[in-house]
């Protein structure tokens, strides 16, 4: 897998962006709303958002959702948590890195397939709707040409 960007969003009392680093990940921090927001304006974008338990942690996933396709990592730093719904993993407090470093890896793998299928998709979609037109075209031209031949039987 190519390397990955993360963005980590919030306070790293866990040092999280440390072990990302130290696994080859190209990490960049953001610790408000303010500032994520800003970050993803100026044209940033990651392979993979994590965000840690804080209180506006619903609103950096909404966030995420509004301004990136990259899935979410949402790490809790209580037991028990509830973290907000539509992350793509959540990791439990406790939670040993090399086991959730794993989990992100295919995470991020399995978010590269997808998107990959998409495009795919799109680009089908694309040359169908062109295959699509050019039929149309050359059917516009048979009615016509059906026309002006029975006008030329009917004179």
């Amino acid at each position: 897998m190519a390397a990955a960007h993360a963005l980590y969003f919030g306070v790293d009392t866990c040092f999280r962006a440390r072990v990302l680093r130290g696994a080859g990940y190209e990490v960049d921090e953001c610790r408000t709303v303010p500032e994520m927001v800003e970050w993803f304006k100026a044209g940033q974008n990651a392979d993979v958002v994590c965000i840690s338990e804080e209180p506006d942690a619903e609103k950096a996933v909404a966030i995420v959702h509004a301004l990136s396709a990259a899935p979410i990592v949402q790490f809790c730093e209580v037991v028990p948590f509830s973290p907000p719904q539509n992350v793509g993993l959540v990791v439990p407090a406790f939670t040993q890195p090399r086991v959730w470093l794993d989990e992100l890896a295919d995470l991020i793998a399995l978010t590269r397939a997808n998107c990959a299928a998409s495009q795919r998709i799109q680009e089908q979609s694309r040359q169908l709707r062109a295959e699509s037109e050019q039929t149309r075209v050359q059917s516009a031209k048979l009615r016509m040409e059906i026309k002006r031949q029975r006008e030329q039987r009917q004179n």
